[in-house]
């Protein structure tokens, strides 16, 4: 029995501290048969003492512990900025407790003191984080921390229990809310979804536009398909062509830097949300993959997609996507899926992207190819003085949204029952 007179110390994570954090996640996560707990998370690396040691040892994330009486007993972190340096974007990651301070609000005190520090230290303006559905006890403590549930990713994480789904939650200041742009359109679904969660922050939603014409999915172009995107340094290449041109996209090495290649410096441009998500590491480095692809005009590379999954997870993420023209998105997200998910040979996938909510000819593009908007993030990146909203799109390979919900009772929080309620393929 722990002592009601003892009060947990919240302090910054140490090198020193890396044995006892690998425990917590160690015991936290140990399957039932005593299998590799590494296999339960989407996260192994946290369970390598080499690498945890040099993470603590550097500045790229703000790690937390609560210690009692020299004793670990409960941690999570998170990575200060994913996004551009004016998106103020912070991810937490890696809510462990031990199992003698569960209920007792330790979760809540390390939560709270991790997001004043980054809305105070740091400057956040919005903060993501990944809730449990499989136990409330996760959701809960976001809700007593004023989080609100964003949207689901169904199918996230291969869990202890299976397959789980998580629930998506943010906390955005109210500069954020202030600046946000909208002055442009989205569509019907993506509208739907936004409402419930733009009423709890008192904000108006996105006209609807459903007119919207879907990118090309040809390799073939009219000249006039492909608009220089807003913020390219590259001179345009069109003049020299005929009016129908043709785009080759081919594998990349990862070694050789395509976005080097490419010189392409701004972020979101294409219209994908291109933050820096915390991403699994194995030490085998058979669980991860990332693939970028290019693509070619008149043999000048124009664009490029980063894909990376998770064989474990069964999910693929496109994280990246950055392009001198308007109208190749389609091709080259198409292109990607066809291949990977045809060297992936699994039956069972998910596919998730960001993109930014106004891009209707984005929106129609990914409906198009079997995606549905599932998460709705407001204010999220920061666009010249403006700030704009953002949703995650999601494709199902083989697998049913409804069944995703059977373990996901919201009953107990209103709000996320009503956006999670608003989720709907078509």
């Amino acid at each position: 029995m722990v002592s009601q007179t003892l009060f947990p110390i919240i302090r910054t994570a140490q090198p020193a501290d890396t044995k006892a954090i690998n425990r917590l996640y160690h015991d936290a996560y140990m399957p039932a048969d005593g299998s590799d707990p590494r296999k339960c998370y989407p996260f192994p690396q946290f369970f390598e003492a080499e690498w945890l040691e040099n993470i603590l040892k550097g500045d790229t994330v703000c790690w937390l512990v609560a210690e009692v009486e020299d004793k670990i007993v409960g941690t999570m972190g998170a990575v200060v900025n994913i996004g551009n340096q004016e998106d103020r974007i912070a991810e937490c990651f890696g809510f462990v407790v031990d199992k003698n301070w569960r209920c007792k609000h330790l979760g809540t005190q390390l939560f709270r003191y991790l997001y004043h520090f980054l809305s105070t230290s740091k400057n956040t303006e919005f903060i993501i984080a990944e809730a449990r559905t499989a136990h409330c006890g996760s959701w809960k403590i976001v809700r007593h921390c004023d989080f609100i549930p964003l949207g689901l990713e169904p199918y996230a994480h291969t869990m202890p229990i299976g397959s789980e789904s998580m629930l998506l939650t943010g906390k955005i200041s109210t500069h954020a809310l202030a600046q946000r742009n909208i002055l442009n359109n989205t569509s019907d679904q993506v509208y739907k979804l936004s409402l419930p969660i733009l009423g709890s922050l008192g904000c108006i939603a996105l006209p609807v536009n459903n007119n919207a014409v879907a990118y090309p999915l040809s390799h073939k172009f009219a000249s006039n398909q492909l608009t220089l995107l807003k913020g390219s340094d590259r001179p345009p290449i069109l003049e020299s062509l005929d009016s129908t041109c043709h785009i080759e996209i081919n594998e990349e090495d990862a070694e050789n830097d395509p976005l080097t290649k490419l010189n392409i410096l701004a972020r979101h441009r294409a219209g994908i949300i291109s933050l820096q998500r915390l991403e699994g590491k194995d030490t085998q480095g058979t669980r991860y993959q990332r693939r970028y692809f290019v693509a070619y005009l008149n043999k000048q590379p124009i664009a490029y997609i980063l894909a990376v999954w998770d064989l474990l997870d069964h999910r693929i993420r496109i994280l990246d996507l950055r392009s001198h023209f308007d109208g190749v998105q389609g091709l080259l997200i198409q292109h990607a899926l066809k291949v990977i998910v045809a060297e992936i040979a699994a039956p069972l996938l998910t596919v998730v992207v960001d993109i930014r909510a106004d891009n209707v000819k984005l929106i129609a593009t990914l409906e198009k190819l079997g995606f549905f908007p599932t998460v709705y993030y407001p204010a999220l990146i920061a666009d010249d003085n403006d700030r704009i909203d953002a949703v995650q799109f999601t494709r199902l390979y083989n697998l049913k949204y409804a069944e995703c919900l059977t373990l996901a009772n919201f009953n107990e929080w209103a709000l996320a029952f009503s956006v999670v309620s608003q989720i709907a393929t078509k």
